[in-house]
């Protein structure tokens, strides 16, 4: 069985939507798990019409505001199933979305990865269109046709490519095995904006994953969604803090053990310099914009002690990357010699 996770919070302008698009499924053994933070519009109205007409649905309204990572836990808590799916309040899967996902993984799999589509409302600007058309694709970065197989030495190499680019994608294009949740825990609430992209790296670290080129869910993209209100209010911590907590943790906590021993010494050097390029300009942020801002620096240097040390090695970093730079891309155009 598959718990499909829908978390809430004043989503009923798509909700219903979103539900239609779970109930035109082509495999039918789910459970759907709505978790409300408290929303103040008619969200548990609509989730109680469909109730009436499906025991499969499961709603749970929280006492007080959990918060969006408080939220996504308290679903990973109640769900029953095999396999966990989320989708977003917002957001749409297609029909086959779950058989097709689940026809590729083994019995070794833990997290399975769909491509996605992007749907943009018409308040989304032109500008924020171009940045989500620019992102990544994992069938171009990694040159996949439908379906691969990615093993645990591959991702930590995507990883230490890629981070701290979402390359992966939204929640909803993620379906993963509730027993993972024992092995590396839930999701990290100290990370704001990459709070998924850093949950989906503990996983496949550890397992790898199989990824399906064929867009299986649409991400709704408009100015009043999570994505983009962190964007805008929350900029130091969504922007800068969440990219060198990231790093911070592939680098140096105990739970990133198997990322660290399955990635090459220039991997693991570019992470490091992209903590020390991230920490320098947050810190340059931090001065031209407030006290507030300074005061949340200080806070990330206290939680994150290697941040303080790791700011003062600019004359190490700066000319030991522009030294090693062309060696690191004779290896990468070898490597990719030899898969042609």
């Amino acid at each position: 069985m598959i718990s499909i996770c829908i978390p809430t919070y004043n989503g009923s302008k798509y909700l219903e939507a979103c539900l239609q698009s779970v109930y035109a499924q082509t495999f039918t053994d789910f459970e759907i798990i709505i978790c409300d933070d408290c929303s103040s519009d008619n969200t548990i109205e609509i989730v109680k019409a469909f109730q009436e007409k499906d025991s499969r649905i499961k709603l749970s309204v929280n006492e007080k505001n959990l918060g969006l990572v408080g939220n996504w836990n308290r679903c990973l808590e109640i769900a029953q199933g095999e396999w966990i799916k989320f989708v977003f309040q917002d957001d749409l899967i297609s029909v086959n979305c779950l058989k097709q996902m689940l026809s590729v993984a083994t019995g070794k799999t833990q997290l399975v990865l769909s491509e996605r589509e992007f749907i943009f409302e018409e308040d989304v600007t032109d500008e924020i269109k171009k940045t989500y058309n620019e992102v990544g694709r994992l069938y171009d970065l990694a040159d996949i046709d439908k379906v691969r197989h990615f093993s645990k030495r591959e991702t930590c190499d995507l990883i230490n490519k890629y981070i701290p680019a979402n390359f992966l994608g939204e929640p909803t294009s993620v379906l993963f095995r509730k027993s993972v949740v024992n092995e590396v825990g839930v999701f990290n609430s100290e990370v704001n904006q990459h709070c998924d992209l850093e949950y989906w790296i503990r996983i496949i670290s550890v397992h790898g994953f199989v990824y399906i080129s064929d867009k299986l869910v649409s991400f709704r993209v408009h100015n009043s969604s999570t994505t983009q209100k962190n964007n805008s209010q929350k900029y130091f911590s969504s922007f800068y803090a969440d990219r060198i907590i990231v790093v911070y943790l592939l680098l140096f906590d105990p739970i990133y053990k198997e990322f660290r021993k399955n990635s090459s010494l220039f991997g693991l050097f570019g992470l490091r310099y992209s903590l020390f390029y991230f920490i320098y300009h947050a810190e340059v942020f931090a001065k031209k914009n407030g006290e507030a801002v300074q005061k949340e620096m200080q806070l990330l240097k206290e939680k994150y002690p290697k941040v303080k040390e790791l700011q003062n090695q600019y004359f190490f970093y700066a000319p030991l990357n522009i030294t090693i730079r062309p060696f690191r891309k004779l290896i990468a155009f070898t490597k990719n010699k030899k898969k042609g």
